[in-house]
């Protein structure tokens, strides 16, 4: 009796333990993915075991389609997270992991308040599921840590998994430079804010003119309000992204605040230089 006493004790205690450590993890994730139905309960589900390949796609029959045709209003707004997230989508699909890396660093750079739709968080679910099914060798670890940075956005228990992906792609030498970016971005989520400085300075001391080195350390520099390092990095930036658009408006942003008529007139005539090359081509 005593002994079937301490093991109803012990499966009782186990329970509580198990639904402790649920609740916890349950307390920590957005409410998007709570969906209640009974497919949204089968999503839940396959995400809680790890299966988010199923789980990504179980979410997305529950919800519409993040296709979106109108233009962005400005960098920061959601439809410019819509179109960076489908990009790096397409580009990932397409082989091009080192792009497709940088142009999750431009979704990582913007307000973490902005985090697009509920469709597109449950297309990178998939991805990210899919992913997972290569043999670990084969896994692009580089780009599978900024997908996870991004999904620690919504759910902080990533934030481990995206560290390890980070320093594993370092370790195998799969976009170094872009990985110590990823590095920096996630330290900085983490109030960590002299591990993200010296990871952004190590990609910048391997490639000085790196475009999403550059443009993190702008954003870093401008969260501390130390607009002189901003503009130097906003201003190389300008150059290493090939005059990105994106770029050229957080340039405007700043030489208007800094009152830099000179610096505006520049922008402009390289702007009017773009737009009269790209009609000629």
């Amino acid at each position: 009796m005593k002994a079937r006493w301490n093991v109803r004790l012990l499966l009782a205690l186990l329970l509580m333990v198990g639904y402790l450590w649920e609740h916890h993890q349950l307390a920590s994730m957005d409410e998007r993915f709570f969906i209640r139905s009974p497919g949204g309960m089968r999503a839940l589900g396959f995400y809680l075991v790890g299966d988010y390949a199923a789980a990504g796609r179980a979410y997305s029959a529950l919800v519409p389609s993040s296709a979106l045709t109108s233009p962005p209003r400005s960098t920061g707004d959601a439809l410019v997270v819509e179109r960076l997230l489908a990009a790096a989508l397409r580009e990932a699909r397409a082989g091009d992991i080192g792009r497709s890396v940088r142009t999750m660093h431009r979704v990582l750079g913007l307000d973490a308040k902005i985090r697009g739709s509920s469709a597109s968080l449950f297309e990178i679910v998939t991805f990210t599921g899919d992913a997972l099914q290569a043999p670990p060798a084969r896994r692009p670890t580089a780009l599978l840590a900024t997908m996870y940075a991004y999904l620690r956005r919504f759910d902080i228990a990533h934030e481990v998994t995206a560290l390890d992906y980070a320093r594993e792609a370092i370790a195998r030498g799969d976009l170094v430079p872009e990985t110590y970016v990823t590095l920096s971005i996630l330290h900085a989520g983490a109030g960590e804010l002299a591990e993200s400085r010296a990871a952004v300075d190590r990609a910048l001391a391997m490639d000085a003119q790196h475009p999403s080195a550059l443009v993190w350390a702008a954003v870093q520099a401008g969260r501390r309000r130390d607009i002189l390092a901003e503009h130097r990095f906003l201003r190389a930036a300008w150059t290493a992204t090939s005059h990105d658009p994106g770029v050229g408006e957080a340039l405007e942003r700043l030489l208007t605040e800094l009152g830099d008529t000179r610096g505006l007139d520049a922008l402009t005539r390289e702007r009017l230089a773009d737009r009269a090359g790209t009609i000629r081509d």
